[in-house]
């Protein structure tokens, strides 16, 4: 008997079923801000108020008698800051002080025929407005004695050199009447019986600016039983070598 052996060879085949793993991971995905920080710088402002440098002075000149306005004024400052600088107001009566340094000062204000007037101002902070009022000058006066005050000066006019050398002298001899005394007021100073006086003053005593100025002078003479004759005068004064600023 013929035994056939069917060897079954069983192949196992051994198939492999590739399984994919997805080996994709979900990603997590972290996003960082960086934190953003803004400075301000703080910008702080201080108000500060500024003086002018300079100042201005402006106002009228009027007669204290009855308001009328004094053409052509003289105005010097004689004393305090300022010192020494010469204004003149204008055909109305109006005048104007531009340039002023501040602080206080003195200025003088004179017109012909009016008696000078000095005038305390302060500048602070700002422009002002000065109105001055002039007193008339006495006119010359002659009584029922027969009083008569009058003078005279030479040399015609004055001089006012360095030094300061002062060249001027007056002479009350051309008074008449019974004349027992006499009295000089010019420059703030009073001068009693002479006949002829050698004056003596400061530039701030006198008006005007430049080399022609004016120095008021007043003369009186009385009598034995105190009637008086007064006479007001103008002395033309030149400044020779810029003895006055």
């Amino acid at each position: 008997m013929r035994h056939t052996i069917a060897v079954l060879t069983l192949v196992l085949v051994s198939a492999t079923a590739g399984c994919t793993k997805n080996t994709s991971e979900p990603t997590s995905s972290t996003t960082t801000t960086a934190a953003s920080t803004t400075t301000t710088a703080s910008t702080t402002s201080v108000s500060t108020t500024t003086i002018p440098a300079s100042f201005t002075v402006r106002g009228t000149v009027t007669s204290e008698k009855d308001g009328t306005l004094l053409k052509f004024a003289d105005i010097e400052i004689i004393q305090g800051v300022n010192i020494g600088k010469r204004f003149q107001g204008d055909a109305s009566g109006a005048y104007s002080m531009p340039g002023l340094s501040p602080g206080a000062f003195v200025a003088r204000y004179w017109a012909e025929g009016y008696l000078v007037k000095d005038v305390l101002i302060t500048l602070t902070t700002s422009d002002q407005t000065v109105n001055v009022q002039l007193t008339p000058a006495p006119p010359p006066t002659t009584t029922v004695t027969g009083l008569n005050a009058s003078f005279t000066f030479s040399p015609n006019p004055c001089t006012f050199s360095p030094g300061p050398s002062i060249n001027c002298t007056v002479d009350s001899g051309s008074s008449t009447g019974s004349i027992s005394s006499r009295k000089w007021n010019y420059a703030g100073k009073e001068v009693v019986d002479q006949i002829t006086h050698a004056l003596s003053f400061a530039c701030s005593d006198l008006v005007g600016s430049g080399t022609n100025r004016t120095l008021s002078v007043r003369l009186t003479v009385f009598d034995s039983s105190g009637n008086l004759s007064t006479v007001d005068n103008g002395v033309p004064v030149t400044i020779v070598g810029g003895a006055c600023p």
